[in-house]
């Protein structure tokens, strides 16, 4: 488990399901999207590295306009 100072990765496959699960349960529902179990690829997040990734995806989008 990384400690706060530690950047979580992700995988391709892992942010994918990242935004299935926002998409299936919402932005805020991060329990419920880990224990989905077509996303168990998010098996070593938790609910907050899936919130912290769903941030800097949204800045990515918000800061490309």
């Amino acid at each position: 488990m990384p400690t706060l100072l530690e950047k979580v990765t992700w995988s391709g496959l892992e942010l994918d399901a990242l935004w299935v699960g926002v998409h299936k349960y919402g932005q805020e529902d991060w329990d419920t999207i880990l224990a989905y179990t077509s996303l168990r690829v998010l098996k070593d997040k938790t609910p907050q590295d899936l919130c912290t990734k769903w941030k800097e995806e949204l800045h990515k989008i918000i800061s490309s306009f």
